[in-house]
């Protein structure tokens, strides 16, 4: 991520005004799926849930002095955001977080308790946006909102992460409890749906596809190598003159290189 950092890719699509790239959503896909394919997929997928994060910032920074100097810092101090939007009780169904809740304090802070079912990078990112029922919540699970949280006010077990396929992304449970000013509210209140409707799934939607595109091309392309460098000494033929490896290779419908 530091490498990333040092060529400004955690600014990607902070506008230029807050110190970043302020590039669009192609450019997004297109190093998303770049660092799958010639990199390493985890960090691919820790991108793509940073870009979210900051996604989220973006869509109601203007009115936010405290989001606007963290957009600023990202890349400088390689900041790294993630996303919590699932709930224990109810898993993808982000859309009912039934295990979280939210209060306002008689002194007009906002006591949050957070829980997630996973989040990449839970517990090493430095900044997360959750988005949880409002304090204002009476049943309607509509009422959502969002809000900025920072790392020393989540709990999540650090210890090494086995999975299948990818080993570096960290996606564990996570709990969230911080007591906040409204500062750290994105956006107004109930403003979590419309967040998640035009920013949160669509990115996700877009970003993931490009992870796993990279993913794929990068497969293919270490099929391509050795096909095309391994050679049968008793007939003198590459792996890939056997007209059923063209034609395999052909099926996958990506350039012949050969």
């Amino acid at each position: 991520m530091k490498a990333l950092a040092s060529q400004g890719l955690l600014g990607l699509i902070i506008p230029k005004e807050f110190g970043g790239m302020g590039q669009n959503h192609v450019c997004m896909a297109m190093v998303v799926e770049t660092i799958a394919r010639y990199g390493c997929p985890s960090t691919a997928m820790v991108c793509v849930m940073h870009y979210i994060a900051v996604g989220s910032l973006l869509f109601r920074h203007h009115n936010n002095a405290l989001i606007q100097d963290l957009l600023r810092r990202v890349n400088e101090e390689t900041l790294i955001g993630t996303i919590s939007y699932s709930d224990p009780a109810t898993g993808g169904h982000f859309w009912y977080p039934m295990s979280s809740r939210t209060q306002m304090t008689a002194d007009g802070r906002i006591k949050i308790l957070k829980c997630g079912s996973w989040a990449t990078s839970a517990g090493l990112a430095d900044f997360y946006v959750i988005t949880t029922i409002s304090p204002q919540f009476d049943g309607d699970f509509s009422h959502l909102s969002s809000f900025l949280l920072y790392k020393d006010e989540v709990r999540a077990d650090n210890d090494d992460w086995k999975s299948l396929g990818m080993h570096g992304n960290q996606s564990r449970p996570m709990v969230c409890e911080a007591t906040v000013d409204e500062d750290r509210l994105i956006g107004p209140y109930g403003d979590g749906k419309a967040a998640i409707d035009e920013v949160g799934s669509p990115r996700f939607l877009l970003l993931t596809a490009a992870c796993w595109n990279g993913i794929a091309m990068g497969a293919m392309d270490i099929a391509r190598h050795h096909v095309t460098t391994k050679e049968h000494a008793d007939v003198g033929m590459r792996i890939a003159d056997y007209p059923t490896i063209q034609n395999f290779k052909r099926s996958q419908n990506c350039p012949r290189s050969w």
